[in-house]
């Protein structure tokens, strides 16, 4: 038996200037080097700034033509400052074991002009949890994702890829792991560390900094509010969602997170401001409690997933139209701190969903 080896290279850029071209190449003289390509560094920190970023879940490379191709038509035509891939990414795990490696370089590939110009941010999803076929046992316990990327974990305190955290000018972004590190975690034979205390310390930091800082965005797989069968029922969360729930709901009231951006379902919704299973306000207006958004549609093998048959008073918005993805805006509007998400439908591009949540400076 033949035995193949695959190589993931990480380099860590220090002494970066802030918002600055620059251009660059990889590769050696032995096996060649890549095109040029370039990339802009992010604003300086704890600044004000008029920044726009992209976010999606559940990405692989089949029936995510049009998502690709309208993330690819922004990134290349209008300043996109990163994307936020919220897990499950290629879903090479849906192919046999002889094609998941292949897949998960073809998924690469396909994305290529895009990731290499754009900073691409990830969480890990259950798609990334082993290649579940006979014949790559080595890729279990998120083998895969954590050799392919690389996340900011040494750099704010967790040590991990699998939940980190980053300041992006005045936005704090939380990466969770909604598969590990949590009490009925549906991982949770496999440690990557003590995320719920990693989580309330990161929380309670960026919390005290709102005058520098005064956004928080959390970002990760699975939903702990969704009304799609077999996440809730009579508008109470269940089964792995009521665990994630018990685990981090009441942190991120606490801690007055703005947004949790999460996939899964292979749908869209967008909450009301939600805390405990209640609608807090219909308003955005220095809501109370944070708005759950489920993004999980950028286009995988599986197909779109929505069966909504209820609509809690904390449900908003439910679309299981067509594959899509979002587009978060941070600006200042009449001297007050905004924040602008969008969804999008992919075949055509058409505005969906949108709202703006305002909070006073």
């Amino acid at each position: 038996m033949t035995m193949r080896f695959f190589y993931n290279h990480h380099i860590l850029l220090d002494n970066l200037k802030p918002d600055t071209l620059y251009y660059y190449r990889t590769g050696d003289d032995y096996g060649g080097w890549s095109p040029e390509y370039h990339f802009i560094t992010g604003p300086l920190q704890q600044t004000e700034a008029n920044f726009t970023i992209i976010v999606y879940g559940d990405m692989g490379i089949a029936n995510s033509q049009h998502t690709i191709e309208q993330i690819r038509t922004r990134v290349h035509g209008e300043k996109i400052d990163f994307i936020f891939h919220i897990g499950d990414i290629s879903y090479a795990d849906d192919y046999n074991s002889g094609m998941y490696e292949a897949v998960w370089n073809a998924w690469f590939t396909e994305m290529e002009d895009i990731t290499s110009i754009t900073p691409y941010m990830v969480t890990p999803g259950n798609h990334e949890y082993s290649c579940e076929h006979e014949g790559c046992a080595y890729s279990f316990n998120f083998t895969a994702y954590n050799h392919r990327f690389r996340m900011p974990g040494r750099e704010s305190g967790s040590n991990t890829s699998m939940f980190y955290s980053f300041d992006y000018a005045d936005v704090h972004f939380i990466a969770v792991s909604t598969e590990t590190d949590y009490p009925h975690a549906p991982e949770g034979i496999h440690h990557f560390g003590n995320q719920l205390e990693w989580l309330r310390n990161d929380l309670e930091s960026a919390n005290a900094r709102r005058s520098e800082v005064p956004w928080i965005v959390v970002g990760g797989h699975r939903p702990i509010y969704s009304s799609a069968k077999g996440f809730s029922e009579h508008g109470i969360p269940i089964g792995e969602a009521k665990h994630l729930q018990e685990a981090m709901e009441d942190l991120f009231f606490e801690f007055h997170v703005d947004l949790v951006v999460v996939g899964h379902v292979h749908s869209y919704e967008r909450t009301y401001p939600t805390y405990h299973n209640k609608r807090v306000s219909k308003e955005y207006n220095n809501p109370k409690a944070p708005t759950y958004i489920v993004v999980g549609c950028a286009g995988n093998t599986e197909g779109l997933y929505g069966n909504y048959t209820q609509h809690p008073e904390w449900s908003a918005f439910q679309s299981q139209a067509d594959y899509g993805y979002g587009m978060m805006n941070i600006f200042e509007k009449d001297g007050k701190n905004a924040l602008r998400w969008e969804f999008h439908y992919s075949t055509t591009d058409e505005l969906a969903d949108e709202i703006t949540i305002i909070k006073d400076n």
